[in-house]
Formats: C-alpha cells, structure tokens, sequence
C-alpha cells in the first residue's frame, strides 16, 4: 500500500510536468502558425 500511494503522489507531480509540456507544445505549433501566415502576407502585400 504505501508504493501506491508514493506512486499516486509522483505521478501527480509528472502529471504536471506532462501538462506545461504538452500546453507549451500547443503554444508553440500556434506561434509556428501565426508566423507563418504573417510570412505569407507579407510576401504577397511586397510582391504587389
């Protein structure tokens, strides 16, 4: 019983660990996005 429960108490601290990992891969991909497209707006406003 108590390797479960120091098993719950560190899967608790991964589970954090797991969810700023995963919410900075979001941010990311949607910051790759928006750079994108910008990029492509500028590209076509300049070419005239």
């Amino acid at each position: 019983m108590s390797g479960a429960t120091s098993g719950g108490s560190a899967s608790d601290g991964s589970a954090v660990v797991y969810f700023f990992g995963a919410l900075e891969g979001l941010l990311f991909g949607y910051d790759t996005g928006v750079i994108s497209g910008a990029a492509s707006d500028t590209s076509t406003a300049t070419s005239g």
